[in-house]
């Protein structure tokens, strides 16, 4: 669907079309959770989560669900503990790990940084939600700011605006990471967009620009043959990891994609994600094809998995100066019909 500029006349209120409906949840875990229904004709439908770090979580394109949610539900940030990051997890469509630690869970010095750092459990503040309408027509807009910071510690803050275009199968995430401190400051940055079911299917295929991949550990080594494909779920599946190395010569921004072309209702159906590899150097898969746990994460990111010590030992951690604003930018988007055809037929 293309609408161009509004055409008022055929609208009783721009809501026909999109809208940004504050709410807040209210039951169990997730009790308290403030968070932005995102609805725009022709888009993605989805709920963005204001207290868990601006990210995204459940979305839909075309009435079918794009992303995987994990068992333990949207977790209210009240109940997050650097120890247990897993019973926080909620999947969701892109969810942030950083802005001090990616990875593996270290001590650095007196300080603990757990399983993927504590971005994605902070809540957001100066929010704003709106409808815009501007040259490429009409779009909901939610921003707003995390602040990372502690007495004596570092003082960042992450600046998203995240854009749904009417009309537009994807949305934009516009970052900005700024220390706002005064010492210089490591910043680590990992985008986890979480695929599930119709998307990940038997039928789906992993379409990557690496010219090579290598799995992280043996389990994975072992099926680094077969990282692109998928199976049904299977009881006792392992964990798989994988990096995806780019050509020397791969374009400024790339895209990495899973595609079902065998996906009826839709005559295919996909997502794929776009960035920036200047930004984020580092591409990660993460593939679990268990029962209740069927899934492939596609994450580019600007540091490794072994956590900020090693990191910073690799030399490969480039600090944010006090008073540096760094961008990062991700566009995900769902793909069907030729589309998905068509990028399905890349893979071959």
């Amino acid at each position: 669907m293309t609408l161009g500029a509004p055409r008022r006349p055929e609208l009783g209120d721009t809501s026909q079309v999109a809208s940004a409906r504050a709410i807040r949840l209210a039951d169990g875990s997730e009790d308290g959770v403030r968070a932005v229904d995102v609805r725009v004709a022709g888009g993605i439908h989805a709920l963005v989560l204001l207290d868990r770090g601006l990210d995204i979580g459940p979305a839909w394109f075309a009435g079918y669900p794009l992303s995987w949610q994990s068992p333990t539900g949207i977790v209210h940030p009240a109940y997050f503990g650097d120890d247990v990051w897993l019973r926080s997890f909620h999947g969701g469509l892109m969810f942030t790990a950083g802005l001090q630690n990616v990875g593996s869970a270290v001590r650095d010095g007196d300080a603990f940084h757990g399983l993927h750092g504590r971005v994605s459990n902070l809540p957001a503040r100066d929010v704003v939600a709106a409808v815009i309408e501007d040259d490429l027509g009409v779009a909901v807009v939610v921003k707003g700011s995390v602040r990372e910071t502690s007495v004596y510690g570092v003082d960042l803050v992450l600046h998203r605006r995240l854009t749904f275009r009417v009309g537009s199968a994807a949305v934009e995430i516009d970052d900005r990471v700024e220390n706002r401190g005064y010492t210089p400051a490591p910043v680590y940055l990992l985008y986890h967009v979480n695929l599930g079911h119709p998307v990940i299917a038997p039928t789906s295929r992993l379409v990557s620009p690496a010219e090579r991949v290598e799995g992280w550990d043996e389990a994975s080594r072992a099926a680094e043959a077969d990282h692109a494909t998928f199976h049904s779920p299977a009881p006792h599946a392992a964990v798989q990891v994988f990096e995806h190395h780019l050509p020397a010569d791969a374009p400024a921004h790339v895209t990495i994609a899973v595609v079902d072309p065998a996906h009826g209702p839709t005559g295919g159906l996909g997502v794929a994600v776009t960035y920036d590899r200047r930004q984020l150097p580092r591409l990660w898969q993460w593939r679990m094809l268990g029962e209740g746990l069927y899934l492939t994460g596609l994450e580019p990111a600007n540091c490794g998995l072994l956590g900020r010590v090693e990191e910073a030992r690799s030399g490969a951690s480039q600090p944010i100066q006090p008073g540096e604003v760094r961008p990062f930018a991700v566009q995900v988007r769902a793909v069907t019909g030729t589309a998905a055809q068509d990028m399905a037929d890349g893979a071959r």
